[in-house]
């Protein structure tokens, strides 16, 4: 069960991300609120390009644009009210894959999966899974998923350590001299929801 600090800060970060982000890159600030400054804990015992680094992604994924809408930020604010501890549950699964990922284009995708599950297009469960296939996936080839309507081979193949790819066996059944592969499950609920391009305002 989440702490009730944890709810306040939650709400806190996720109602006011413009106002947060603000005060993301003050260390002393950011390592007294939950979940971030924890974060910032760990990024502390690493040296100062790394701990930049974590700050970056951090202020990356508050500022996106698709968090700052005024109907994202009405929806993140019912999402909260309805399910505290499911949402702070939510929150420490993001931190801890922006404190994984090596790539700086990551974090703007896990705004947009954010957005989808305050939007009730993803439920906590897909989110989770999704954050962490996000991280997992080499940028170049979920960005080919996202804009192809049939990536190649080499990249479904890639792909399939993330959960965003599997082999094809009925094709394999049917023609024992090749080997097809196709997105699963998961690798269609991020596309549907990374490349569909809605805006809110």
């Amino acid at each position: 069960m989440a702490k009730d600090n944890d709810h306040h800060f939650l709400e806190a970060f996720l109602t006011n991300v413009e106002a947060l982000a603000d005060t993301a890159v003050d260390n002393e600030l950011t390592r007294s609120i939950p979940i971030v400054g924890t974060a910032f804990k760990i990024a502390k015992g690493l040296d100062d390009l790394r701990s930049k680094a974590l700050e970056k992604k951090l202020f990356d994924f508050l500022t996106a644009p698709e968090l700052q809408t005024n109907y994202a930020k009405v929806k993140i604010a019912e999402k909260i009210r309805q399910s505290p501890d499911e949402a702070a549950r939510v929150g420490e699964t993001l931190f801890l894959v922006l404190d994984r990922i090596v790539d700086l284009q990551k974090p703007r995708l896990l705004s947009k999966l954010f957005l989808a599950y305050v939007d009730n297009r993803l439920t906590a469960g897909e989110l989770r899974r999704l954050s962490e296939a996000v991280d997992m996936a080499f940028i170049d080839d979920i960005q080919e998923l996202l804009s192809c309507s049939k990536p190649s081979d080499s990249t479904y193949q890639s792909l399939i350590s993330s959960g965003l790819a599997e082999i094809d066996y009925n094709s394999v059944f049917g023609h024992m001299s090749s080997i097809d592969f196709r997105l699963s499950k998961h690798g269609k609920k991020l596309k549907e929801v990374l490349g569909e391009g809605v805006q809110y305002s």
